[in-house]
Formats: structure tokens, C-alpha cells, sequence
């Protein structure tokens, strides 16, 4: 993973990045590749070079982003179930490559690295899986019962949601 480097003024404009002279902006490089410019901190995904862990790593970053309150609980059960889907995706395309390799190779690193990445987003999808995000609110006449019942449901759906934005990726 590179390092980024932050530059508190531009000395110059950079056009191509949005960079005025005198903005702050962070850069970093790959080996060999040219110097990437922005003015924003660079998320996870931009700092791999493996199409597997751009994807992994920005699925992980629209998890983050989910927001915490109680009212987009359902925006998060859609989110969430988009996510999965696409881990389930990227655990067979991994595993389709190991199973395209030559025999000798799948138990050799390589092999075993997609090995890893298969059983470890299949892992990240059940963990995903299992947070219930199906709470409900439990009607009621009582004025203050109903007002004891939302204030459950809004603890219930914001631990949850902080349960699903906790997730994360552990594989290589």
C-alpha cells in the first residue's frame, strides 16, 4: 500500500485534480506509476492496486456510509442485501479462478490465497446476513407506552445499524 503524503500549500495549480495554488491536497504513488493528486484523503480502495480488494475494500466503504439512524432502516436492509450480493459474487469468481487453475497450482499460494478470499467474503456475507434488521414498531393506544415502544425500536434499529456498519473485511 502506498503512502500518502499531505501537502498543507499547493505551490501550484493542479487543473487535471481541482488544485489551487495554496489548497491543501494529498498524493501518492504506486511503484513505478505515476503520482495521484487530490484534495481529499484517498479511501482504502484507492490505495490497492488488486481489482479484488478495490472491490472488497469499496463495499466496505458503502457499509461505513450507512447511516446510523433508525428512519433508514430499510435504505440499509436494500443496502445491505446489494452488498452481500456481491460478495456471494466476488466468492465465485474467485473460486472459479482457483478451479481454472491447474491442479498442481490450487494448492499452491496462490491457489490458496483465492481459497482464502472465497471462504472469507462467503464469511463477511453470513456475518451480514445475520444482523436482523427486520424490527418493527410495536403499536400501541397508551401515549406512553407508544412512546416507551419507539423509543425500544429506535435503540433496537441503531445498535443493529452500527452492528452492520462494523463489519469488515478480514481476509488478504
Amino acid at each position: 500500500m502506498p503512502r500518502v503524503h499531505t501537502v498543507k500549500k499547493a505551490r501550484k495549480d493542479y487543473p487535471n485534480y481541482g488544485i489551487k495554488k495554496g489548497e491543501t491536497y494529498y498524493h501518492w504513488s504506486f511503484n513505478y506509476g505515476p503520482t495521484v493528486k487530490s484534495k481529499i484523503y484517498p479511501k482504502q480502495s484507492q490505495l490497492t492496486q488488486s481489482d479484488f480488494l478495490q472491490q472488497v475494500y469499496a463495499l466496505q466503504e458503502r457499509l461505513e456510509e450507512i447511516s446510523t439512524d433508525s428512519s433508514n432502516l430499510e435504505n440499509a436492509r436494500c443496502e445491505r442485501d446489494d452488498i452481500v450480493s456481491e460478495l456471494r459474487s466476488l466468492a465465485e469468481e474467485c473460486e472459479e479462478r482457483r478451479d481454472n487453475m491447474p491442479e498442481s497450482l490450487q494448492d499452491a499460494p496462490s491457489g490458496q490465497t483465492l481459497e482464502s478470499r472465497v471462504d472469507s467474503c462467503n464469511e463477511m456475507a453470513d456475518e451480514l446476513e445475520s444482523i436482523d434488521l427486520d424490527i418493527e414498531l410495536e403499536e400501541s393506544d397508551d401515549e406512553e407506552e407508544q412512546e416507551s415502544n419507539q423509543e425500544d425500536f429506535d435503540n433496537n434499529a441503531t445498535s443493529a445499524l452500527e452492528e452492520l456498519t462494523g463489519i469488515s473485511y478480514n481476509g488478504e
